[in-house]
């Protein structure tokens, strides 16, 4: 006669501590719940099915960022830090008309987690200030977001991204896509498609972005990305794709923006297929390197004037088993798989461009950086490169990626 939720990471709770919403009042009152300090920790809240709240009403969102510049710590904040479980279920008619900062459906979720949730397509205003995703404005301490979407379009400040804002502290975003197109509001930048920022272990895995950035153009913004806008120390990307159009000014890629700070932070088999366009230090998986991008490859155009590569635009860190078959353009520092490598400790290696995109491999080395067994292929040569590239590849058996090597995860 009882229920349990069991957790895939060993939490067991009870029917006593299940909580139920099938209305928007009922959302509406379990919000406001949260927001006058009730964080839910140790419960279980679900969704028994679709939810379309007023759109005339403007949401505040669950769980308050109130102290903008404390830890999300702080006593005076309300995070949310229990489970969500949207049962595979959409929210629509969400109306966030703000300039306030760290908005979306959650506005803080501190060792909570959000799972199987959608932001769908109908009658949805996010038109807000930075550090906004329409899932979670900010993810912190040990927290997850997991099997969600947004179909929304979203208009937000500076270090916003489709699926969460900021992801700090040990949290995750899991199995996620973003269809939204997302236009700034202000040229701050550190905007992606999944994620604004990532910081002190933040992992993004298996997610991808089809939503354009920056489509509009109205600002020249920095540091954009198809996936992920700006990363910090001891982040991980891996298994992500981007297939939208990314447009912006300095730092921008088709995963990520700009990897930050050591070399604890890694983009590993990801891809990109969108068009990348972008002025200063542009690449189609990451703009600026200074931690490692691996088992990665672009097949989409790239184009900027200066510092352009198919992989990565300022290579200040590590790069290797990554290959290009887009076409790259400039007019400074342009090649195949990096714009310039730039450091005693960098390392190119093992990375290969298509012959016809770009006449160089790298548009320039400095400082006593290495590159290795890098070069320009032929057509037929890049096909039989998978097993050059190493164990996360595999041949395009199946003609997914035109005959080109394709990563193993892609068949699954």
């Amino acid at each position: 006669e009882n229920q349990y939720y069991l957790g895939e990471d060993g939490e067991i709770i009870d029917s006593s501590n299940m909580i139920e919403i099938s209305s928007a009042n009922e959302l509406k009152a379990f919000r406001d719940d949260v927001n006058s300090g009730n964080s839910y920790e140790g419960k279980y809240v679900y969704l028994t099915c679709n939810i379309t709240l007023d759109s005339n009403e403007n949401w505040e969102p669950i769980g308050l960022y109130l102290m903008q510049n404390s830890s999300p710590d702080d006593e005076t904040n309300k995070p949310f830090s229990g489970i969500f479980d949207g049962k595979g279920y959409e929210i629509n008619g969400i109306n966030i008309s703000t300039t306030n900062t760290r908005q979306g459906l959650f506005g803080l979720v501190n060792n909570g987690k959000i799972l199987n949730l959608g932001i769908g397509e109908n009658d949805n205003t996010i038109n807000c200030g930075g550090g906004t995703g329409a899932i979670v404005g900010r993810l912190y301490n040990n927290s997850t977001v997991k099997n969600c979407y947004n179909k929304a379009n979203l208009i937000v400040g500076g270090y916003s991204g489709g699926i969460v804002g900021g992801c700090q502290l040990n949290s995750s975003i899991v199995n996620c896509y973003n269809l939204g197109n997302i236009n700034p509001n202000n040229s701050l930048g550190h905007i992606g498609g999944i994620l604004g920022e990532a910081q002190d272990g933040a992992l993004i895995y298996n997610c991808y972005n089809k939503g354009n950035i920056n489509e509009d153009n109205d600002y020249n913004i920095e540091t954009v990305g198809g996936i992920l806008g700006n990363t910090g120390g001891s982040a991980i990307i891996e298994r992500c794709t981007n297939r939208g159009k990314v447009n912006g000014n300095k730092c921008i890629g088709g995963i990520a923006g700009a990897l930050y700070w050591n070399s604890n932070t890694y983009v590993e088999e990801c891809y990109n297929i969108g068009g990348i366009n972008g002025i200063d230090i542009t690449g189609g998986i990451v703009g600026l390197n200074q931690g490692n991008v691996i088992n990665c490859y672009n097949i989409g155009n790239v184009g900027g004037v200066n510092i352009v590569g198919g992989i990565i635009g300022n290579n200040q860190g590590n790069c290797s088993n990554c290959y290009n078959t887009g076409l790259i353009s400039g007019t400074y520092h342009i090649g195949g798989v990096t714009g310039q490598n730039d450091g005693k400790s960098v390392i190119l290696k093992n990375s290969y461009s298509l012959e016809g995109k770009s006449e160089d491999i790298t548009g320039g080395t400095w400082n006593e950086a290495t590159v290795e067994s890098s070069k320009i292929l032929s057509g037929e040569q890049m096909k039989n490169l998978a097993s050059t590239l190493g164990a996360a590849f595999e041949e395009d058996t199946e003609n997914i990626n035109q005959g080109y090597p394709i990563l193993k995860w892609q068949k699954n």
